[in-house]
């Protein structure tokens, strides 16, 4: 290694200044060039202390090969004498000499020489007919093979004389798949440590959303607020130098988009949400990070068991040796659907740091108020270029499958006015009973049409409240009453029938009931079936790139809603969702598991360069 002398640093510019003597000047020359001597004195004497250093490291590298070299070449040479020779003619060592049965034979230090000493040797022992097997060492792992004991260093040499490296001793190159193969378990791991921190910092959060009576007002908890703040301050810095574009609107939401780098290729838009269930307790949230979990219960310390004999737990049976992300206990974790959002940030991370993979337009959403069911509410287009091509949800709670179609739902709200008078008298005060008005109402509905007799693809009417409604005050107006429904259906047609049921209702109910005047206010879309305006072949698509990482993804259907279904029921087409990590969602049984939300940013990714290839 060639070593150089370090540069001294420019000597600074002498200032002067007016009226300054030339002795005073000189004398500042004078402090200036001493401090620079000093400085280049200091310079040196660590120049030479790691010059010194280097040296001694190379002497004494150079030393333990000529030591392995002489062990290797002893050691091969005694094993095959102690092989290629008759029990009565075997050799014996002692004091640096091998002993024949005519002489003793000094043991040289070159393996080279070994096999020349074994002729002599064997010549000696004038054995008829005798051969000396020929030792093969091909490579460095045969002298491993020897289990050479440890020997004292020798003293470094004064003199620091080339020595040739024994051709015995080249480590032979690492094969190129197995170092690919190294590299890339390398990189895994770090992104599911990134990932850990990552969902670790998001759960920490309590963004909890709350439901307003007033469905003109969008809350916004401050949380949510937190969480729509450290997404994007975490945005912009992955992007800082990259070509992301990340905006947050007044409303939390956080929106990323990556530009095309090829022509012709669909856009795709990814989702999730930020906020968490208020169905749960929720304040101080503890996430716990279990690695190499055992595949045993795991104690929670507010008291509870996340088991996997239980149904919040099943899916810890395929996670043996993998790291589980939990609450305490005491709360919610927020898996739902913190889990998306870290997919989709590792996700924008990976592809800016993919030079190679080809793709269209990416946006990327994180959304407020999913829980609540308004996650589509205050979603601005302009953001995501109108339309994107393809919209892909990533808020499942199942490892091997993503949702292709879902419910249709919708929301009604029927007002019974009611008068109240003596009920003696009601006959001729009109008294108007609109509690039991409302009943009437519900009970006129068929009971094959409740929820409880719905599965499969089957949908139903729910009337979930009954209630006073409230006036400008915030006061009960007891004498009224609203019932809300939920209408929930996969086929448009079973919709029809069953606003048909509805309305036939509420005309049979005026008609018993002369004196409760009733109102129906306008119905509210609240998700729509994405499989009404999902794009063509998406469904085999993605069991296609799925595939390529080895996972297995089966196609259903959802009894429930995604932000994609809400965006659908706004005019925006709809879109699968998949798995994204959470399991026992809405619970203090809430976990995750870090190497689940890995393998969908892999997915994800797979989705993209699929598209763009196809």
């Amino acid at each position: 290694m060639k070593m150089c002398a370090p540069r001294l640093a420019k000597p600074v510019p002498l200032q002067t200044n007016p009226g300054d003597t030339s002795s005073a000047r000189k004398a500042r020359r004078t402090v200036i060039k001493d401090e620079h001597r000093a400085k280049a004195v200091q310079r040196h004497e660590v120049y030479q202390e790691r010059t010194n250093k280097q040296n001694d490291q190379l002497k004494t590298i150079k030393v333990m090969k000529r030591r392995n070299i002489y062990i290797a070449s002893t050691l091969v040479l005694a094993l095959v004498l102690m092989v290629g020779f008759p029990t009565s003619a075997k050799p014996q060592f002692g004091n640096g000499m091998v002993k024949t049965p005519n002489s003793y034979v000094k043991i040289m230090s070159s393996f080279t020489h070994s096999l020349q000493m074994v002729e002599r040797i064997k010549n000696q022992t004038k054995i008829p007919n005798f051969v000396v097997p020929q030792p093969k060492v091909n490579s460095v792992a045969s002298i491993h093979l020897l289990q050479l004991p440890e020997a004292p260093c020798p003293k470094p040499a004064k003199t620091a004389k080339p020595v040739k490296a024994s051709p015995l001793l080249k480590v032979a190159p690492v094969p190129a798949p197995l170092a690919a193969k190294a590299a890339k378990e390398k990189k895994r791991k770090k992104t599911i440590e990134t990932i850990i921190s990552r969902f670790t910092s998001y759960a920490a959060i309590n963004s909890q959303s709350w439901e307003n009576n007033d469905p003109t007002k969008f809350p916004i908890t401050f949380g949510q607020e937190d969480m729509a703040e450290l997404i994007e301050e975490e945005l912009r810095n992955i992007g800082a130098d990259k070509d992301l574009i990340v905006s947050r609107s007044k409303y939390e939401y956080v929106y990323a988009t990556i530009p095309a780098n090829c022509e012709d290729v669909a856009s795709i838009m990814f989702m999730a949400h930020m906020d968490c269930t208020p169905e749960c307790d929720g304040g101080e949230i503890t996430p716990i990070v279990h690695r190499n979990y055992n595949g045993g219960d795991i104690q929670l310390p507010a008291g509870i068991t996340l088991s996997p004999e239980t149904p919040q737990g099943k899916h810890l049976a395929n996670c043996v040796g993998k790291t589980i992300i939990t609450s305490d206990g005491s709360t919610l974790l927020g898996a739902d659907d913190k889990t998306g959002c870290t997919i989709l940030v590792t996700l924008i991370e990976t592809i800016l740091n993919d030079k190679k993979l080809k793709h269209g337009d990416l946006y990327f959403v994180f959304s407020q108020n999913e829980d609540i069911g308004r996650a589509a509410d205050y979603f601005q287009e302009e953001y995501v270029c109108g339309q994107p091509d393809i919209v892909i949800d990533v808020d499942g709670n199942d490892p091997t499958a993503f949702s292709v179609e879902n419910f249709t739902a919708a929301a009604r709200t029927y007002r019974f006015h009611g008068k109240n008078a003596h009920p003696g008298n009601g006959f001729y005060t009109k008294y108007g009973d609109a509690l039991t008005a409302a009943s009437y109402f519900i009970g006129q509905l068929p009971p094959e049409t409740h929820p409880s007799a719905s599965k499969d693809k089957e949908g139903y009417i729910h009337c979930y409240s009954v209630s006073h409604p409230t006036d400008e005050m915030g006061n009960e107006i007891t004498e009224d009453y609203l019932v809300k429904v939920r209408l929930r259906y996969f086929d448009a047609q079973d919709g029809d029938t069953f606003r048909q049921l509805l309305d036939e209702a509420s005309k049979l109910t005026a008609k018993a009931f002369p004196y409760v005047m009733i109102d129906a206010d306008p119905e509210v879309m609240q998700y729509e079936n994405v499989a009404y305006t999902m794009y063509p072949g998406l469904s085999d698509l993605i069991i296609k790139a799925a595939e390529k990482e080895g996972v297995k993804l089966t196609p259903r259907s959802e009894r429930g809603g995604t932000t994609a279904a809400m965006l659908a029921a706004k005019g925006q087409k709809g879109g699968p969702c998949l798995y994204s990590g959470q399991q026992a969602e809405h619970s203090i049984y809430e976990w995750t598991c870090a190497e689940d939300m890995y393998q969908m940013v892999m997915v994800a990714r797979s989705i993209i360069e699929t598209v763009a290839n196809q």
